[in-house]
């Protein structure tokens, strides 16, 4: 009963394409967890990175208009 069994099996998943994607869809949630974490590490790299930026670029337009100001106190 055993060997009619394992050779259903090796039937179905030589020629069942259902069989064969339940097979990569396992393969796929296993590492999934892995990915996810490597994904958000990322992310938030790329956040942080955009905040910093876009302090600076705040900062700069805080001293551009200062200086504008000031060029205007002198024109006059």
């Amino acid at each position: 009963m055993a060997s009619s069994k394992n050779l259903i099996q090796s039937l179905r998943s030589a020629h069942d394409p259902h069989f064969k994607l339940e097979g990569r869809v396992g393969g796929l949630e296993k590492g999934m967890g892995v990915e996810v974490a490597q994904l958000h590490k990322t992310l938030s790299k790329s956040f942080v990175l955009q905040r910093k930026t876009l302090a600076r670029v705040l900062g700069l337009e805080g001293r551009v208009n200062v200086l504008e100001s000031q060029e205007e106190v002198i024109e006059m």
